[in-house]
């Protein structure tokens, strides 16, 4: 059974992230702190930016909250009950539960991408990044905020491994401490936070995590929100404004803040709910619940409306009906999230309660120990592995039959459809020795607009003695601009040949001859190539690319995507008489 009132934190939650994007698309600079594109006379941007006011927008914060709320729920049955097959249970339907909604966003993201922008998306990748990418490999280049499907999966198993491991353990604080070590400058401490408050709320002997005291409650909520405050985009895009000349400089001195003070507040606002009748009340209220209830599928699916319907709404007002830009954003939130939270009942009634369904029935008919036709039983791998080996014993030529099919479809569509299967990335190829490890990010724009953190790649590269060649691929098939950035203080770097590369094309980039430099103290040619020396925070080179890369160049075929889809093809033929049946329920 939900608790109502985590049920209306969640929602309230995922509203937050909701309004961050609207404010990220019209005022960038209340999220960013840019100064060259404030839009509102007074700097209003600033002043929310580089406070506590922004806790009323920050996302980030909002989805730490995401992470210890769920730390705490998929452990419930477990500590009332201290039964491990509640574990078991939730384990393998983790991924049931999540895949099909994150599937169809990414879908939608596809058709709109189809529809409205300049690349040809690919129907492979996005694939990819619904069933494996965004939940293994942190894979969001469809569907931006599926970067925390990874984490929420991943954390989701990290407290399913808790449970089985210590949850019975007289001693399992001294694990508690030993996990909040390995995993505190990374989002799954949320996880452990959530994980352990719930051990205290429902097997609290000691009475750890009661707060009665009133003004305790007031003081632990406003420090909560505090953290929840620190503004971790400050520093992530050009001209912004320092974090070091905001009344947080001294919680920047902390390596992963990011993370860290959001979770420990997110922690903290939990604990404070826990222990407020009037909080409780609040998040309880039917108005919650029903932001709770479609929360998921707001979560997935805002973007798509905020990008593809609120900025053709807002840039029409502004441009042709010349109408004030706060007005035009006042009309364009009013009318664009009644029509998120319609659009998000829709998809929370046809998408995101069938994946509960879905999730339900793959347990029970194939996963559940008693169940007559189950091929898995996780706890008996040998009897497993005997099932599925008579299994394919006695039906290899239907098996056969089917791989040989989907073969010919994919062949098929190959000459039908030969762009479905061509790689059209660009990667970008240099060569590079440095001092101490470093997490190198390249920005890309596809056309002359600022870089966003949304379009860029993160890459970390280790100290090396001699030149180590980098690739980073970037997932689109033309590009305007780029962006180097070199990490926080990378002391001496020596840069050899830097090209992009496109199907056989290459192109050498002049790094030097008039590029934006940002933060390098010097630089300049040797023998080895190009030396750069910053001991800053943000060093980059924007160099010069004149008429962009990668127009009117073709990709070559991939057969890794040939492969993926006949092995798509032939898992659906494996599984269609179970979708067929699951359907038809």
């Amino acid at each position: 059974m939900k608790l109502k009132y985590l049920e209306g934190l969640r929602g309230f939650a995922a509203f937050i992230v909701v309004i961050f994007h609207f404010l990220g698309s019209f005022y960038p600079s209340s999220i960013y702190g840019t100064l060259n594109n404030i839009n509102t006379p007074a700097k209003s941007e600033l002043l929310f930016v580089s406070t506590p006011l922004n806790v009323l927008y920050n996302g980030n914060f909002a989805v730490c909250i995401f992470f210890v709320l769920s730390g705490f729920v998929l452990s419930i049955k477990f500590f009332k009950t201290k039964d491990l097959s509640a574990v078991t249970e939730s384990a393998i339907k983790r991924y049931f539960r999540l895949v099909i909604p994150a599937i169809f966003s990414v879908l939608i993201f596809y058709f709109c991408f189809r529809m409205f922008e300049k690349d040809e998306p690919n129907i492979y990748k996005a694939l990819y990044e619904g069933f494996i990418g965004s939940f293994f490999t942190h894979t969001a280049n469809y569907n931006v905020v599926l970067w925390t499907m990874s984490f929420e999966f991943m954390g989701s198993f990290i407290v399913f491994l808790f449970c089985a491991l210590f949850g019975k353990s007289r001693n399992r604080i001294f694990f508690y401490f030993l996990f909040i070590l390995l995993f505190w400058k990374t989002y799954y401490l949320g996880f452990v936070l959530g994980l352990l408050l719930c051990d205290f709320h429902y097997n609290n002997t000691s009475k750890l995590g009661v707060i009665e005291n009133r003004l305790l409650k007031w003081a632990l909520l406003i420090f909560a929100l505090l953290l929840g405050s620190y503004p971790n985009q400050l520093e992530k895009m050009d001209n912004s404004i320092k974090l070091n000349d905001t009344i947080y400089a001294f919680f920047s001195k902390l390596e992963g803040a990011d993370s860290f003070y959001h979770s420990i507040g997110a922690f903290i606002i939990l604990l404070v709910v826990l222990n407020s009748s009037t909080l409780k009340t609040i998040f309880s209220s039917k108005f919650m619940n029903f932001i709770g209830e479609i929360s998921f599928s707001m979560y997935l699916i805002h973007n798509a409306i905020i990008f593809y319907f609120s900025k053709n709404v807002f840039y029409y007002l502004l441009l042709e009906r010349k109408i004030p830009y706060v007005w035009c954003f006042v009309f364009t939130i009013s009318i664009s999230i009644p029509i998120i939270i319609f659009i998000s009942v829709i998809y929370a009634k046809l998408i995101d309660k069938k994946s509960v369904s879905f999730s339900n029935y793959m347990y029970r008919n194939f996963f559940k120990e008693e169940a007559k036709d189950s091929f898995i039983d996780l706890l008996h791998i040998s009897v497993t592995l005997r099932k599925l080996i008579h299994k394919i014993k006695y039906n290899y030529k239907q098996i056969v039959i089917k791989f040989i099919i989907s073969v010919i479809i994919v062949l098929i569509s190959v000459f039908l459809f030969p762009n479905l299967y061509q790689d059209n990335s660009i990667k970008l190829e240099l060569y590079a020795k440095m001092s101490k490890e470093l997490d190198m990010q390249v920005y890309y724009t596809t056309k002359l607009a600022e870089f966003d953190e949304r379009n860029s790649i993160l890459q970390k590269v280790y100290s090396n003695e001699n030149f180590q060649k980098i690739v980073i691929q970037l997932p689109v098939s033309y590009i305007e601009r780029i962006r180097v950035d070199f990490g926080s203080y990378p002391g001496q770097i020596y840069l050899g040949p830097v090209m992009l590369i496109k199907s056989d094309t290459k192109r050498v980039i002049n790094m030097i001859d008039n590029s934006q430099i940002n933060q390098i103290e010097n630089m300049g040619t040797t023998d080895e190539g190009i030396r750069l020396n910053s001991n800053s925070s943000d060093p980059y080179i924007v160099p010069v690319l004149k008429a962009g890369f990668g127009n009117n160049i073709g990709g070559n075929l991939s057969f890794v995507r040939i492969a993926l889809g006949v092995l798509s093809f032939f898992i659906l033929s494996l599984f269609a008489k179970v979708l067929i049946e699951f359907i038809r329920r």
